[in-house]
């Protein structure tokens, strides 16, 4: 808000609105047969992986169509996580190894980060990002349900605080990148994890200084 570069992280916020007010068709997509939602869902990451992510995300139809059928999945999921559940906990670390790997073919390939494209239909490269997140997200939803019966308080706190931590990484990226970060080993993954935790300990000591300064207005600041 002071440097007028706001669309950072908030990009987000009139991409939902516009899938919130597509509700209607969300609820029409549940009432789908099994086999149906998860063929819609095959055309609609297909779809996705030839959009991509719009140059710094200022296209909103483009975000949209890129993170439908990431908003869908999360919908099946939940409409389905009975008999989901225990196919997720045998694929858990298939999946962790999965994303693991498919970071690692991404950094060989010399990409970083996310994929953008200006908006076409012309299938410029593959997005390795958005199956990556996919199986990594997978696999810690199935490490979370793991221990469901037995909550961990750690992970409840991350919880409450994952809404800050999404809208406060990049402005911190740039912050550790204008102080002169630089890598530290020769390994892609090691300086992930080493950047990963970096960033988690200033997002949440940020949370944490907010809530203590501002109690009351925290959740509107940084929506932790």
């Amino acid at each position: 808000m002071l440097t007028g570069n706001t669309v950072i992280a908030y990009w987000y916020v009139p991409a939902i609105l516009v899938m919130f007010l597509m509700s209607p068709l969300h609820m029409a997509y549940q009432r789908l047969s099994m086999n149906h939602q998860l063929s819609l869902l095959a055309v609609l990451y297909l779809l996705s992986n030839i959009v991509q992510r719009s140059v710094e995300d200022m296209v909103i139809p483009q975000s949209v169509i890129y993170f439908t059928p990431v908003y869908l999945t999360g919908m099946t999921y939940m409409q389905h996580r009975a008999a989901a559940l225990p196919l997720l906990k045998r694929l858990t670390f298939p999946l962790l190894l999965s994303a693991i790997l498919l970071a690692m073919l991404a950094a060989q390939m010399g990409h970083y980060g996310n994929y953008h494209t200006g908006f076409s239909l012309r299938w410029s490269e593959i997005d390795l990002m958005m199956p990556q997140k996919l199986a990594l997200s997978f696999a810690i939803l199935g490490l979370l349900e793991r221990y469901a019966d037995r909550p961990l308080g750690w992970s409840q706190s991350l919880a409450e605080a994952s809404f800050g931590v999404f809208f406060l990484h990049a402005p911190m990226i740039y912050l550790l990148l204008e102080a002169g970060y630089r890598p530290l080993f020769t390994a892609p993954l090691a300086n992930i994890a080493v950047m990963t935790g970096v960033l988690f300990a200033l997002c949440l000591g940020s949370i944490a200084l907010l809530r203590r300064v501002f109690p009351n207005h925290s959740r509107q600041l940084v929506g932790a």
